[in-house]
């Protein structure tokens, strides 16, 4: 098994002991000081690829995830999405068997809704999209239901 991918420096922080500690106590490094805001909105998207990389936008700069640099991966996860969206509409339209010279198989457009969302679910994991990466960034709880005092992102 593959030691995990290491995370950002600010989802360190958020899950961290405070005091620019992580979980485990240690010293999180500093992150390269670039520049924290959402890329260019690109034009050449298709409409589902631009509906995703809106909602993305909306909620990434809050937690200073997104980088202007960014910008190509983000095309990716949305472009991505999109395809398996189409996917899933033609799969919904058309079922899960067709037919060739062998007789009834599978669908084709199943191994590109399996291979899309594959795709998708590993570049959300590098945005920190996931359910399981929420809960990372959702940090200890104080059991208040407040903002944890010592997550520097909280409130902002």
């Amino acid at each position: 098994m593959a030691a995990p991918k290491p995370r950002h420096a600010n989802l360190k922080l958020i899950e961290g002991r405070g005091n620019g500690r992580d979980s485990g106590g240690r010293k999180i490094k500093t992150p390269p000081a670039f520049t924290r805001k959402p890329p260019k909105r690109p034009k050449h998207l298709s409409p589902i690829a631009l509906e995703l990389w809106d909602r993305v936008c909306e909620e990434l700069p809050r937690l200073g995830l997104l980088k202007d640099i960014d910008g190509p991966a983000l095309e990716m996860l949305c472009e991505t999405y999109a395809v398996w969206r189409q996917a899933v509409d033609v799969r919904q339209k058309k079922g899960v068997l067709g037919k060739n010279s062998q007789g009834i198989v599978e669908a084709p457009w199943l191994k590109v809704e399996r291979e899309s969302a594959k795709e998708f679910r590993a570049l959300c994991a590098e945005f920190g999209l996931t359910p399981s990466a929420e809960m990372r960034l959702a940090g200890p709880s104080t059991g208040t239901g407040e903002p944890n005092a010592d997550n520097p992102f909280a409130g902002s």
